[in-house]
């Protein structure tokens, strides 16, 4: 969260919570999600988590209740993000992207570059590294930067509960 305070911008994407559990917990749900805990529901992981997005946003991109219009929802978004960013390159992808999720102890000094081909996005699941320090998180950042410098990173930490 404190990192996130100090970077401009952060904008929450904010979809109604019935649509996310409609989408995670319904007849339909066919992705494995790692468990939030016994007996703990996706409503109840929003509602705990709901005053660190707020705090932390700078900015609030609401989605409608029931609006599934991908493709539309994605134009407004951009329309939006240009507003606040000014006249930058904005990539929109108008196909389906590719994510991967980077689990490994270490990426240091290993060249990720064919592993992370044809993504857009990849996961770097911090808590799974060998150390969790800041210096040693840059340094992991930095050696899949080199392999893979226009490979976008989302850097995330789970709790053991979560998976």
């Amino acid at each position: 969260r404190t990192m996130l305070e100090r970077h401009w911008p952060v904008i929450h994407v904010n979809k109604p919570i019935e649509d996310i559990v409609a989408i995670l917990d319904g007849d339909g749900a066919t992705a494995a999600r790692p468990a939030y805990g016994q007996g703990v529901s996706t409503r109840e992981v929003w509602e705990r988590r709901r005053l660190h997005y707020e705090c932390c946003s700078t900015h609030e991109f609401p989605i409608a209740k029931g609006d599934s219009g991908f493709s539309a929802i994605t134009k407004d978004f951009v329309v939006f993000a240009r507003k606040i960013l000014g006249p930058r390159d904005l990539t929109v992808f108008d196909r389906y992207s590719a994510f991967l999720c980077l689990t490994a102890g270490t990426y240091i000094g290993q060249d990720v570059s064919a592993l992370v081909k044809d993504h857009e996005l990849a996961e770097l699941r911090v808590d799974l590294l060998t150390s969790m320090t800041n210096d040693s998180v840059r340094a992991e950042v930095a050696s899949i930067r080199r392999a893979a410098p226009d490979l976008k990173l989302l850097l995330t930490a789970r709790t053991e509960g979560e998976g």
